[in-house]
């Protein structure tokens, strides 16, 4: 069944209409699951259906009709829309550290990145990238074997901590970056060379039954050392973020998103304004692959700059652009217990998400949503 579904009341006479010509367009109507054309005007789709029947009835109204073909082989589908992302950071793990994850990922060139499924192969794959950057590794300490996208959820909890990666090896500092984001396993290498063994007690440095640390590090406060010391090697200059910003909505893209959130845009470990300034450029430059909306990092207002104004004012200016590809919308809360990084007083992590580019009241920002 093809759907024919043409919206004359918005479409303007005076201006052509452009049919988007496709092997197959997927409508995800179940009434009408398929068409072979979209017609768009003035950024609207105006018309979906079988090509002859839209470009006749367009043709009884007088339209100026531009047939477009350069879908022809192609099949057409609505976009996703990734509502939570880091893509900085995304970018940044697909451009220096190496892929361990469960799942097969697409990679920027849109070649698969396979998964690892089970303890074994994740160790014999780690000793593998041992032995083929041992020349880099060696060159010098700031050197390390990062790894990411490793979930002991799907490996049943697998424990693939300090006592494990010193089985790999010894000799350089390991990161295992967790799926999450908010959890990293290093080796003994990696914890004497940030000197966690001289920190107090903390519940996000973890320690074994015996009292020794485990090597399994928490949220990003406690993960900072080790950042420091080259683990994770997020590039957070303008062009490596500009470049990560590149990737992360390349392969958001190529995965079938048109619109991607940046979940916390300016996050404390980022200097200043970079953030915000590597997707304001990268839009400018035409080096972004997706529309990206800019969820602000409510503790880190004050940093924004844009075209002489500066925090709420600054966001609210571009904001007020609409600018189709680039946008600032909800804003990212984030309390918990004083800390390097974060300085809000509240007992416990707490994420709030609000409508409007203005500071939100107090009690928005009390609980998780």
């Amino acid at each position: 069944m093809k759907m024919n579904n043409i919206a004359f009341r918005m479409i303007d006479m005076a201006a052509p209409v452009t049919v988007f010509v496709a092997k197959k367009v997927i409508t995800m109507n179940p009434d009408a699951p398929f068409a072979e054309c979209v017609a768009t005007q003035n950024g609207n789709i105006v018309a979906v259906g079988d090509t002859d029947t839209v470009v006749k009835a367009l043709e009884t109204r007088h339209c100026t009709i531009e047939i477009n073909d350069q879908f022809r082989e192609n099949y057409l589908y609505p976009g996703f829309s990734e509502h939570h992302m880091h893509p900085h950071i995304m970018g940044a793990y697909l451009r220096d550290s190496y892929y361990v994850g469960y799942v097969n990922r697409k990679a920027a060139d849109g070649s698969v990145l396979p998964g690892i499924q089970s303890v074994d192969a994740l160790i014999a794959r780690l000793k593998e990238l041992v032995e083929q950057d041992r020349d880099r590794l060696e060159s010098s300490e700031t050197q390390w074997l990062n790894c990411w996208g490793f979930d002991p959820l799907l490996l049943n909890n697998a424990d693939v901590t300090r006592d494990v990666l010193d089985n790999v090896t010894t000799d350089f500092p390991i990161c295992l970056g967790h799926a999450s984001g908010h959890v990293i396993n290093v080796n003994s290498r990696a914890l004497a060379l940030c000197e966690y063994d001289k920190m107090p007690e903390d519940p996000n440095l973890f320690r074994y039954e015996d009292g020794r640390l485990s090597g399994t590090i928490a949220e990003p406060a406690m993960m900072q050392p080790a950042f420091a010391k080259g683990a994770s090697k997020m590039d957070f200059s303008l062009e490596g973020m500009l470049g990560a910003g590149e990737i992360a909505t390349k392969v958001a893209r190529i995965n079938g998103c048109t619109s991607i959130t940046d979940k916390g845009t300016n996050f404390p470990l980022t200097p200043g304004n970079v953030a915000a300034e590597a997707w304001i450029q990268g839009a400018e430059m035409g080096r972004l692959h997706t529309r990206v909306n800019m969820e602000p990092w409510f503790a880190t207002i004050d940093r924004w700059e844009y075209k002489g104004k500066t925090g709420w004012d600054a966001i609210e200016t571009l904001r007020n652009e609409h600018n189709p590809r680039l946008s600032s919308a909800t804003t990212k809360c984030w309390q918990t217990a004083p800390s390097r990084l974060y300085r809000t007083p509240a007992a416990r992590p707490a994420v709030c998400h609000t409508g409007q580019a203005k500071r939100p009241p107090a009690d928005e920002c009390a609980s998780s949503c």
